[in-house]
């Protein structure tokens, strides 16, 4: 099939390549640490929640009680295991609150309507209405398609 006049083949002679095209082979403990190589680079800046506009505190609210922060220590430094006076929640069910703080925010009536709308929160029933209806919609159409081709 191929014309192999004038090549010389020999099966005794064994391939030596030339040392300069190899690559350095080093074993593994020679090669520096991918670590020590690379230099840490922050993806983020982890920032705190703002303050309000007028330049006051933060405050921040129980999601239980509706209990309103307003110490004169900053709510970040308070220690872990610090609760909500009211209902003894722990400190990570408090969020911040937005909305101004009127003057007797902690008084029952005030904390009662506060958890009144934070439990009530959005209504999602028009969202499961529509995400079902977008199923079937979704099936109806599978079954259509199918059926005709």
């Amino acid at each position: 099939m191929h014309n192999l006049s004038g090549t010389r083949l020999s099966t005794s002679s064994t391939f030596r390549p030339s040392l300069p095209s190899l690559p350095v082979l080093r074993p593994h403990h020679c090669r520096p640490k991918r670590a020590l190589t690379l230099t840490p680079v922050a993806a983020f800046t982890v920032k705190g929640p703002k303050s309000p506009k007028g330049g006051g505190k933060t405050s921040y609210i129980c999601k239980d009680c509706g209990y309103i922060y307003e110490g004169k220590q900053s709510f970040d430094s308070l220690t872990k295991d610090y609760e909500c006076p009211v209902c003894a929640a722990p400190k990570r069910r408090f969020k911040v609150y937005d909305n101004p703080v009127e003057r007797n925010a902690n008084a029952t009536a005030n904390r009662k309507a506060r958890k009144e709308n934070l439990q009530s929160g959005p209504d999602a029933t028009q969202l499961v209405i529509f995400l079902l209806a977008g199923a079937v919609a979704v099936v109806g159409l599978f079954t259509l398609l199918n059926s005709v081709y």
